[in-house]
Order: structure tokens, then C-alpha cells, then sequence
């Protein structure tokens, strides 16, 4: 939680759908989450005046310190006022109950996926908590595709957040910095590459042993199978809950790559042929990097179809699966983010080495 300072709180100004489940969303979720770090919190309903509603929105938006936008459902509204906050330069922290639901080139800024289960909001919770106290603090940076394309057209703060702060690092320690922020993306995709292969290895020992049992007559086998339906479990969640911390340890990889990124952007374009080759180098390892998520990604979904697909069986390896299925399906929303931000990358990249050339 951030100390509370002299002088008028920060603002964060959400914006989200209307209605019933929403409202709770605000109310247990957003509004004590951002209230304990260290915001006033607001949004539309929330603004008594006799103005036009579009008008205390714009003023909400132009007084927030933080905006927060809830992209559920796709409404026309708060991607209308989203557009407005990324026109505004405003820090903008993007969130959805579903990743699909954000169109791909959104998915490399900073957002965040939340299910209304408990422990997935509580995860939810958390980075919420880290990204805002991070703005306050100010070790948390927000991009847009405004600061990412058009930085000279853009208002004066985002042109100011673009511009390289005195003593940090140069383009090529950036560069380097970014590629390790990915080498460890990659390590824990090949640990849980590692963890797929095997649990898809116990659970094809486990079905082959059952379907033999079940050519056995009398009470005998069905203990026997009783007993390697639980030791699957047993196994199955270990494996969730090895995963939920490779989840954890994964989405704070992200996150410093996603801020080595902004970093990045706000960096001049390289100036010595050794930093356009190691740009050229960089663009070359994100295919490499682009193309093990991918793989990574189709893995992981065919090992979801194939929990889902699995009977209803012993209790214990009910609750395993499920929660295995549910871990599984927050690893991949990090990879979908992990291919928007690769691809965001590249075309910044790209966008400098055009520079030259023109």
C-alpha cells in the first residue's frame, strides 16, 4: 500500500460497461483494490452535474491521474472514452474477463485478465495493485499507440514521457535488456512444456492400466482403478499448483519486458552500426520467440481439450483437473499477450530501422 501524501490524492478514473455484474466489479473489486493503492477512485455514474454526460466524462478523463478501462464485452462507450484517454496521454491500464476479448494489437499495453472466481481475482488484485503503485512510484511506465507511432503529434505529456530521462541506459543496453526479458519467457514456457509432456505422459500410463482393468471380472480391479485414479490426481495437482507459480513467475517476466518496452520507445533510434546490428539481431531472435509461444500455445490448448474431455470420475481428480484446466487457461492468456507484445516490439523495431533508411 503507498503512503498517503499531503495534498490531494491521484486519481483513477474507471471506465466500464453499466449494469448489474459490473457494479459489483467496481464495488468488491476496483474500487478497494485502487483505493489501497493510494487513488481516489471515480467513474461516470459516479459524477453528479447538471453538464452533458460526454462532458463530465471528458473532464474525468483530462483530471484522472490513472485511467482504468474494463474491456468486457466489447462496449461501442469505453472504447470511444479509451480513445480519448490514449489521445490524452493518459497512464491507461486495460482489463478484460476474457483475453480474446481484446483486439490483438491492444493486448502489449498493460492489461489485465480477471475472473470473477475468487482466487483468480485475487491474482487479478494483485497486479492491479503492483501497476498502480507503480505509476505513483514511478517504476511502472504506460505506452499507447499513440507514443508508440506518432509521438510528435502527440500531446505534450506523452511527448514528454518519450523523451530518455538523464542517466538511463543507452539503446543498446535496452535492446540487451529486452532480449533477456524474453530468454526468461522462454525458460518458463520450457518448464512448462516439460510439466505438459509429463503429466500427458502419467495420464496415458494411467488410461492404458485402466482399460486393461476393466477386462478384469470381480471387485479387485475397481479398487485398483479407484487407486490410480486418485494417484493421477495426486499428480495432476501437483502440476497446478507448480503451474500456478509458473504462472506467477511468468506474468512477472512479462511485466518487465513490457516495461523495458516502454524503454524502448522512449529511447532515441540507434546511432553507432554496432546498434543497428544488434537491432537487426533483436528482430531476427523475436521470430525465434514468436514462434516457440506459438507452439507452446497450441500444446497447451490441446492439453486443455483433452482434461475437458476426461470423464467425471473420482472427486479428487475432478477438483485436480479443473484446476489444472484453470491454470493452464491463465498461461494462455499470457502467451497471447506474450505474441501481441513480440509483435508490438518488432514493429517498433522496424519503424527505427526505416528511419535510417529514409
Amino acid at each position: 500500500m503507498v503512503e498517503e501524501a499531503e495534498g490531494p490524492k491521484p486519481v483513477a478514473f474507471v471506465i466500464m460497461p453499466f449494469g448489474e455484474a459490473f457494479d459489483q466489479i467496481y464495488n468488491l473489486f476496483l474500487t478497494p483494490t485502487l483505493i489501497d493503492a493510494g487513488y481516489e477512485v471515480s467513474r461516470a455514474d459516479d459524477i453528479r452535474s447538471s453538464r452533458n454526460i460526454l462532458e463530465d466524462i471528458v473532464r474525468a478523463l483530462v483530471e484522472a491521474t490513472l485511467v482504468v478501462a474494463d474491456l468486457t464485452d466489447s462496449n461501442a462507450n469505453v472504447y470511444y472514452e479509451l480513445g480519448l484517454a490514449h489521445a490524452m496521454g493518459k497512464p491507461v491500464i486495460l482489463l478484460a474477463q476474457e483475453i480474446d476479448e481484446l483486439p490483438f494489437d491492444l493486448r502489449s499495453y498493460r492489461v489485465i485478465p480477471y475472473k470473477t472466481h475468487f482466487a483468480e481475482m485475487e491474482r487479478a488484485k494483485k497486479q492491479l495493485t503492483e501497476i498502480a503503485s507503480g505509476l505513483l512510484d514511478g517504476s511502472v511506465r504506460f505506452g499507447s499507440p499513440v507514443s508508440d507511432f506518432v509521438p510528435d503529434a502527440a500531446p505534450r505529456s506523452i511527448r514528454a514521457a518519450s523523451t530518455p530521462e538523464e542517466g538511463e541506459p543507452g539503446f543498446l543496453d535496452q535492446i540487451i535488456a529486452l532480449e533477456e526479458g524474453f530468454e526468461s519467457l522462454t525458460g518458463v514456457m520450457e518448464k512448462i512444456g516439460t510439466g505438459i509432456t509429463r503429466v500427458g505422459e502419467a495420464t496415458s500410463k494411467t488410461t492404458a492400466r485402466l482399460q486393461a482393468l476393466s477386462t478384469q471380472p470381480g471387485g479387485a480391479p475397481m479398487r485398483q482403478a479407484r487407486a490410480l485414479v486418485i494417484g493421477l490426481a495426486e499428480t495432476l495437482s501437483a502440476y497446478a499448483a507448480e503451474l500456478g507459480g509458473l504462472n506467477d513467475e511468468y506474468s512477472g517476466h512479462l511485466s518487465q519486458v513490457a516495461g523495458v518496452l516502454e524503454s524502448v520507445v522512449r529511447a532515441q533510434r540507434p546511432r553507432t552500426d554496432e546498434e543497428w546490428d544488434q537491432l537487426r539481431s533483436y528482430l531476427e531472435n523475436l521470430n525465434a520467440l514468436e514462434a516457440a509461444a506459438t507452439e507452446s500455445l497450441t500444446s497447451i490448448t490441446q492439453m486443455i481439450e483433452t482434461l475437458r474431455e476426461t470423464p467425471p470420475a473420482e472427486r479428487s481428480y475432478s477438483r485436480a483437473r479443473d484446476r489444472a484446466v484453470a491454470e493452464l487457461q491463465v498461461f494462455v492468456e499470457n502467451i497471447q499477450k506474450t505474441v501481441s507484445i513480440v509483435s508490438r516490439a518488432r514493429d517498433i523495431g522496424e519503424a527505427k530501422l526505416r528511419s535510417r533508411a529514409g
